[in-house]
């Protein structure tokens, strides 16, 4: 149960963020919403059925965010608490 309530959830923020990326002053539509959703999860299935070692997708999404922790985040909270002008 707990696993079904986590994915439910990653997929609906990401349909938000991609619809707020790429149609964000338009009104939802449930074509596109079920277009996108379809799209989403058969690029999901087709990555997995590719894949025969998940160590690999763990190694590249494990240095990605490494990167993104030691470079990138470090210099944002800096820029958020010394000048206290930081806009999100």
């Amino acid at each position: 149960m707990f696993v079904e309530r986590l994915i439910f959830r990653l997929e609906y923020g990401l349909m938000q963020v991609l619809m707020n990326y790429f149609f964000p002053d338009s009104p939802f539509h449930l074509k596109r919403h079920v277009i996108c959703t379809t799209l989403l999860i058969g690029l999901a299935m087709a990555i997995s059925l590719v894949t025969e070692d998940l160590g690999i997708i763990l190694e590249l999404a494990g240095s990605t965010s490494a990167c993104a922790l030691a470079y990138i985040l470090p210099p944002l909270c800096y820029i958020k608490y010394a000048t206290k002008i930081f806009m999100y």
